[in-house]
């Protein structure tokens, strides 16, 4: 195996650093900024490599530091980055977790593969919320073999995705679904996507309540996003509405045809990025959401999610 500086955790909650080769039954913590995790394409930092050129909060943060994926500047997201986490880890059953810097402008779809001896399991976690200390969070239980664990963030979801840590914990937990097209939306429980390319998707009020409407329309080329309110005689009515002609237009997000101002910004004269939106659409038993997403992304990945409340 490659020589790498791995970081474990004690029972004091101390981080020990251990060197090549260290076999040990605790849990097992690889750290972003260590030679054990692998980062590809164009990554911001809180410790001034972003384009505020600023130091941010460690609070919560294995090592005191993340990587994020910025949409903004010299640091400006690719579309393309990759963060591959490796650990030299005994054959066996170990429960993975991850923990990232979160913040109310993460992305909601930030894809994580988990490869192991059955396969390679894919997770899409939300990694939107506020942070408050370490928190990890499992992708769930795996067993690994003689090239030891590895784990590897692969899609930002088309916005700011934070990087920090992986943690391997030996467990006798029983593994978890190893299907390798495995695709679900954790930290969510309910969210229900409406990929690009999908065509309009409905979702039915079971009862009378709400649904959150998520949506933030990120792309190059020209694109649309609308949701509509269908009512129980088969009326249908806008209830929100998007369209940018690329990545530079400042046109804002329409919520029964009011602008919502928050929905875009100028970070830098003439550079304009959405924001994410969140609205409440109340209905009754029997009626409909629709919600449709269409265009020329460019590499981008726009999000419309809606959420029974």
């Amino acid at each position: 195996m490659n020589n790498r500086w791995l970081v474990a955790v004690a029972a004091t909650g101390w981080l020990i650093f251990l060197g090549a080769g260290s076999i040990f039954a605790a849990p097992l913590v690889v750290d972003e900024s260590s030679s054990g995790c692998t980062l590809t394409g164009n990554w911001a930092d809180n410790r001034g490599h972003n384009d505020e050129g600023k130091t941010f909060s460690s609070e919560g943060l294995v090592g005191g530091d993340q990587h994020y994926t910025s949409s903004h500047g010299k640091y400006r997201r690719t579309g393309k980055e990759t963060a591959v986490f490796k650990a030299d880890l005994k054959p066996g059953k170990y429960r993975v977790e991850i923990n990232w810097r979160r913040s109310e402008n993460r992305s909601s779809r930030v894809t994580w593969e988990v490869r192991h001896v059955g396969g390679n399991t894919k997770k899409t976690i939300n990694q939107r919320g506020s942070s408050s200390g370490l928190s990890w969070f499992s992708l769930g239980t795996y067993e690994f073999g003689e090239t030891g664990g590895e784990v590897a963030m692969v899609d930002d979801g088309g916005q700011s995705a934070s990087v920090d840590a992986v943690r391997f914990t030996p467990s006798d937990e029983p593994v978890s679904d190893n299907d390798a097209t495995l695709d679900d939306v954790l930290n969510g429980g309910n969210t229900k996507s409406n990929p690009a390319g999908d065509g309009p998707k409905a979702h039915v009020f079971t009862k009378d309540g709400s649904f959150k409407i998520t949506a933030c329309l990120m792309t190059r080329g020209p694109a649309k996003l609308v949701v509509k309110k269908k009512g129980s005689d088969g009326k249908e009515t806008v209830w929100m509405e998007w369209a940018r002609e690329n990545d530079k237009d400042p046109s804002p997000c329409k919520v029964e045809g009011k602008e919502i101002p928050e929905s875009i910004y100028e970070q830098n004269p003439g550079d304009f990025s959405p924001k994410p939106v969140e609205r409440s659409l109340t209905g009754k038993k029997g009626e409909s959401v629709i919600l449709s997403l269409e265009g020329d992304f460019g590499g981008e990945n726009p999000t419309l999610e809606a959420t029974e409340e």
